[in-house]
């Protein structure tokens, strides 16, 4: 008999914990991260307003526009063989179809690298049909033209106005 008890407790208990372990269900599920590239900002040209004659009668403006055209109001330009007209551009990379920020310069000033102190304002941006945020084609690119508008005063001081470090556009993916 005890021969037969012994199997038989042990096949309760068996039976007890197969039951007891068969109430316990689990799931899985998939875990996933995916490293993009960063951003990257480089310029291609340099906003290039061109020569010009001081005004006379008062002050001006000129304009140059996003396909690097310029106009003037109340100044004289100057046409120097050579010298290239150009909306300042931008080329943006990164990972292809994603949106990003862009901060853009509300103005500035350039200054006479002649050593004379004076300054001439820059402001009324335009770009090139572009907000923030944008979004990144399908290779991963995006081209920001800035034009702009140049204050020219009366009687400005003669010599080369530059800014090298205000023209600034941030991106930041959103």
């Amino acid at each position: 008999m005890r021969k037969f008890i012994f199997p038989l407790t042990a096949l309760f208990v068996i039976l007890f914990l197969t039951q007891h372990v068969n109430a316990q269900i689990s799931a899985t599920a998939e875990t996933t991260a995916k490293i993009v590239s960063g951003l990257q900002i480089t310029k291609e040209a340099d906003l290039n307003f061109g020569s010009m004659f001081s005004p006379r009668n008062g002050g001006g403006t000129v304009t140059v526009d996003v396909n690097n055209q310029r106009a003037a109001t109340g100044v004289q330009l100057a046409t120097v063989t050579g010298e290239s007209i150009t909306a300042a551009q931008f080329k943006v990379t990164g990972d292809p179809n994603a949106t990003f920020t862009i901060t853009f310069p509300y103005s500035f000033s350039v200054i006479n690298t002649d050593g004379s102190g004076s300054s001439m304002l820059v402001d009324n941006f335009t770009y090139n049909s572009i907000t923030s945020p944008s979004t990144l084609d399908g290779n991963g690119e995006k081209i920001i033209k800035i034009g702009a508008t140049l204050h020219v005063y009366n009687y400005q001081a003669l010599g080369t106005y530059k800014n090298t470090t205000d023209l600034k556009i941030t991106v930041a993916y959103y």
